[in-house]
């Protein structure tokens, strides 16, 4: 099966990177219904374009980063094999990829959770799961 639309895009835009972590037409295909997913569209042809280029390229190194989040740096015998390099890079370009893409995301409208904000050092019943006071 040849690829085509926009899995065929990716893998043409992308080829080196995609190469290098064995990306197969699968992992290409995958990632255009991820992009799908993500704007929440079923078809290419509800896209523009630029959007669906934006969303792919998100997905693209999101896919990556997740590829090479288990990779370590390794030397021995006189040799090194150094992948957090190539993971500081794939994140770098995830993160920009992330602010471009961010408009054309159906979950757009993200808000951050910072987690509880309340002062550790003073006491709240409802924190106290053990029930000491």
């Amino acid at each position: 099966m040849a690829l085509t639309g926009l899995s065929l895009w990716v893998s043409d835009r992308y080829s080196t990177i995609g190469t290098q972590l064995s990306f197969s037409e699968t992992t290409y295909n995958n990632i255009t219904l991820d992009t799908l997913e993500e704007m929440g569209i079923e078809t290419e042809a509800e896209g523009e374009s630029k959007e669906l280029h934006k969303v792919a390229t998100f997905m693209f190194w999101k896919k990556c980063l997740t590829d090479v989040s288990l990779d370590i740096t390794f030397s021995a015998d006189g040799a090194s094999y150094n992948r957090s390099d190539l993971h500081k890079q794939i994140l770098d370009n995830y993160s920009r990829s992330l602010s471009e893409a961010m408009p054309y995301l159906s979950s757009g409208n993200l808000s951050v959770d910072y987690g509880d904000n309340r002062n550790p050092y003073i006491y709240d019943q409802a924190r106290d799961l053990a029930g000491n006071y």
